[in-house]
């Protein structure tokens, strides 16, 4: 009985090993297919370029903090202890004394600048307008990833395509290869066809391995445009790509696709913001010219070891003189005993507390040149921002008319490979039904089943392209790039 019973525990754990292990491997087998729109957002959120944009512009943001709070006054204490030797001054009294003095002093200062020819509030302007470029700097960042990562995700996709077609030619050369081999053993054909479609075939299997190699080649692209670690599991969504219109797409006017991109692309948007921050800026220099008016005040306090406190403890006569008139007569007064204690430190800090309050005004006459020269090199700064501005939208515009041109030589490039297509594909039927019959030799067969393979690859290339170079000018359309 006790064996029976061990040996269905041990049967039972035993299935349960098996079971998790299958489970294991199951969730192994099941490779995660990433979408265009996770492979975007996990390139964003890794990429250190678009990280470091936005740390730069954190130190944009702290700058118009402390541009606003620069406006309220001030406070700062102050404390100080000294031990002077010898022959001292007792600041206090301001009395000589021959002994060793302890003196401490404290204090609170404010000041605030009232007027400063509008500077301060020009400079938190100037700090608000480069906090707003500095995000549309991240936001290009974002976009050149994202078409970066648009344009890998494509690719793997059309070397998949490719992958495909090389495996469905050597499918198709394999079965000619063992319907040769039946028809040679018979006597029908001579043994050097054999021999050619044997070659073909291993040029397929060739064609296959580097089709393979270029699919992962292009997911070893995406993973580090992503920037995460290249593994054999990894895998993108199954996306079909449609088909271009074969009468070919009517470019929207370039002029028309220029417009909308300077009001939403961030590069312009940037460059924009750029001028204004420089034009704001020669308003702050220029500030310096006029007078600066500023209030300030203080309270402190002094504790001197050397002060003490004096006091009367009776009175005492004490021989002042003689009469005048009678030389021999001694004059007596009463003279009060004077007595002195410690004078404590919290009452001297309480009864010898100062406040001032005070208001300056600084009228600048001249200063060597530095406002001028200031001013000047604001205004240099200007024109190096408005030319930037202008090259940013030159380059703006040739991009899409480069797009716009490219998009039209892919439709030309599409259309004339379909046209190659049906060509080839009814020329390659043709010359398999002769080859199958008899009345055409290996080495033209092989020819056409090339040239239609061929054909196939470069419509797929050209879809391929035409899709990229359409969601390129969307893009600069504002549109979102998505299948």
């Amino acid at each position: 009985m006790f064996t029976r019973l061990s040996f269905i525990c041990i049967r039972s754990m035993l299935f349960s090993i098996l079971f998790i292990s299958l489970a294991l491997n199951n969730a192994d087998a099941q490779v995660k297919e990433w979408t265009l729109g996770e492979c975007i957002e996990e390139a964003i959120a890794k990429n250190i370029a678009i990280s470091n944009a936005n740390l730069t512009n954190e130190t944009n943001s702290i700058n118009v903090k402390q541009a606003q709070l620069g406006r309220l006054p001030n406070l700062n204490a102050n404390a100080g202890h000294s031990y002077q030797f010898g022959r001292s001054i007792d600041p206090s009294t301001n009395q000589f004394l021959q002994q060793s003095i302890q003196t401490n002093n404290i204090g609170l200062s404010s000041n605030v600048t009232l007027f400063n020819g509008f500077q301060q509030t020009n400079t938190i302007k100037q700090n608000q307008l480069n906090y707003a470029a500095g995000k549309y700097d991240v936001e290009k960042a974002k976009n050149d990833v994202m078409l970066l990562v648009t344009s890998n995700y494509l690719q793997i996709i059309l070397n998949k395509e490719i992958l495909e077609n090389a495996r469905l030619q050597q499918a198709n050369t394999q079965s000619q290869m063992d319907r040769t081999q039946l028809l040679v053993a018979a006597g029908s054909v001579p043994e050097l066809n054999l021999f050619q479609i044997k070659s073909q075939l291993a040029n397929d299997k060739l064609l296959v391995a580097r089709a393979e190699n270029q699919v992962s080649l292009s997911k070893v692209a995406l993973m580090q445009t992503m920037n995460m670690p290249v593994t054999t599991a990894f895998e993108v969504q199954k996306t079909e790509i449609p088909e271009p219109e074969t009468n070919g797409q009517m470019i929207t006017n370039t002029d028309d696709i220029f417009n909308t991109a300077l009001q939403n692309q961030p590069q312009i948007k940037s460059a924009d913001v750029r001028v204004n921050s420089t034009m704001v800026g020669i308003k702050v220099a220029k500030g310096a010219y006029m007078p600066r008016l500023t209030l300030s005040a203080n309270i402190s306090s002094f504790y001197s070891n050397a002060n003490k406190i004096m006091g009367i403890n009776g009175v005492r006569i004490q021989n002042v003189g003689f009469l005048a008139s009678d030389p021999t007569q001694q004059v007596s007064s009463a003279v009060p005993n004077y007595t002195f204690s410690e004078y404590p430190f919290l009452q001297q800090m309480k009864d010898k507390i100062g406040e001032q309050v005070a208001i300056s005004l600084n009228v600048p006459i001249f200063n060597g040149r530095q406002v001028l020269s200031n001013v000047e090199r604001t205004k240099v700064n200007a024109q190096i921002a408005q030319n930037n501005q202008q090259n940013i939208k030159n380059q703006l515009r040739q991009s899409i008319e480069q797009a716009a041109a490219d998009l039209r030589a892919a439709i030309n490039n599409y259309n004339a490979a379909k046209e190659a297509v049906l060509y080839t594909e009814a020329a390659y039927n043709n010359a398999e039904k002769r080859f199958n019959g008899g009345l055409m030799n290996t080495t033209d067969f092989l020819i056409q089943k090339n040239n239609f393979f061929t054909a196939k690859i470069n419509v797929s290339q050209a879809k391929y392209d035409y899709f990229f170079k359409l969601k390129l000018l969307e893009f600069y359309q504002g549109k979102s790039i998505g299948f």
